[in-house]
């Protein structure tokens, strides 16, 4: 009787879940998919496998055995047994499939967070020189035009900017360069975005399989723990079923592609129009904020010490460094109704930080441009959001460095090994 109330209950969930997200059918027959339809997609499955596993497990725990005292271990076991075969065929199919990119096979030219920094990375692999100049930092940085830095200082530039771009996923990074650059050599000079001025350390859980190695030692534990969370999570399995039903037949458009360069182009998709654009800024008003603020009103201690790292890897393998802070969207202040003065403090114990750091070291520059009286200014112009910019907003942002970047490259040419 258990049994069957239980069977009765999960049947009338699943089929006003079904009901409920209706939009399901929608997605599944639209023509082109954007960034929305896949959010869609993912909490609607998401949902729906829930049921459909809790469904599942309650038949193969119940069926082969009544939940009585006699035999009460036996269908305990079935249940294990059948939870951990569940369980393998959703890491099964995330193996298979490689959504996110994680692993090094059966990689597809989307993007994620994840799938970003694999591409990424095959792209700098696939150099047959080491780049005079290479950009890190956060998704910001992505449509910074590395060709821009050839044109204008006759240096060959990769961007290597990636997702949230912390101080550790930039040590990972040249560490990275550093052991598989096509000519064992490091770049003359490298871009460093600050996007926090609080130093967050960086992103483990974006970490794929490629980059685990070059990780600091502290941040490799966390970053494989949800790598391997990541196999068996409703997420990555629902991940699994979208990329193999769209992507694969060109329905899901990403919203960025990137270059042989590292550039990251923007598709179509993310022009926006004025109404679009405020609810973007809106809808980023909370994170654009948090990333403006020192947690606990300090600069991360594992923050700084990772930047002083980086400052010792320059002098190791002699190169300079630019360090900048991107332009914050104006509109973040209006809409939120707060003035950038909120953000002195942990804005001016980030720059006493570099400016010890420059006094100290010739080869390091730093710039502010948080507050850049031109670039904030052009809302729509070039912002997607609070401080993502388009491609015209990125070469804005090049330009506002060419002091620092001259002095750099000169020191660079003069000193580099």
């Amino acid at each position: 009787m258990f049994f069957k109330i239980s069977v009765f209950i999960v049947l009338l969930l699943s089929i006003w879940q079904v009901s409920y997200r209706s939009t399901l059918a929608a997605i599944v027959t639209r023509p082109i998919l954007d960034g929305e339809s896949y959010k869609a997609f993912l909490n609607e499955t998401q949902a729906l496998f829930l049921w459909a596993g809790l469904f599942l497990l309650l038949t193969c725990f119940f069926s082969a055995h009544q939940a009585d005292k006699k035999d009460f271990a036996a269908s305990a076991y079935h249940w294990i047994g059948s939870f951990v075969l569940i369980l393998s065929i959703c890491a099964g199919l995330v193996l298979i499939v490689n959504p996110e990119g994680r692993f090094p096979w059966n990689q597809r030219n989307s993007y994620t967070a994840v799938a970003a920094q694999s591409i990424k990375a095959n792209l700098y692999q696939k150099r047959r020189k080491t780049p005079d100049i290479v950009l890190l930092g956060s998704s910001i940085s992505f449509t910074t035009p590395a060709n821009y830095f050839k044109k204008k200082w006759g240096a060959n530039t990769f961007n290597m900017s990636l997702n949230g771009g912390g101080p550790a996923d930039i040590i990972r990074s040249l560490n990275y360069m550093i052991q598989q650059g096509p000519t064992g050599k490091v770049p003359a000079t490298i871009l460093v975005e600050v996007l926090s001025p609080g130093l967050r350390v960086g992103n483990p859980q974006q970490t794929p399989l490629m980059l685990l190695p070059y990780l600091p030692l502290d941040e490799m534990f966390p970053a494989g723990q949800n790598m391997l969370d990541s196999l068996i999570t409703n997420k990555a399995f629902s991940n699994a079923i979208f990329t193999s039903f769209f992507l694969d037949a060109n329905r899901w458009r990403p919203f960025v592609k990137f270059t042989a360069d590292g550039t990251g182009v923007m598709t179509k998709k993310q022009i926006k129009t004025p109404e679009s654009y405020q609810i973007a800024v809106k809808d980023d008003l909370t994170l654009g904020m948090d990333l403006l603020s020192c947690p606990n009103g300090q600069l991360s201690h594992q923050g700084k010490e990772y930047t002083k790292k980086l400052v010792e890897l320059s002098h190791i393998h002699r190169f300079s460094i630019v360090f900048y802070r991107p332009p914050i969207n104006n509109d973040l202040y209006v809409l939120s109704n707060t003035q950038p003065a909120r953000y002195q403090y942990c804005r001016s114990l980030f720059n006493q930080f570099m400016k010890t750091l420059v006094q100290e070291n010739p080869n390091i520059f730093y710039r502010d441009l948080s507050n850049h009286p031109r670039i904030s200014q052009m809302g729509l112009e070039v912002y997607l959001d609070t401080h993502h910019v388009n491609l015209r907003g990125g070469k804005l942002i090049a330009q506002a460095l060419d002091k620092e970047i001259k002095a750099a490259l000169t020191w660079g040419r003069l000193n580099h090994k």
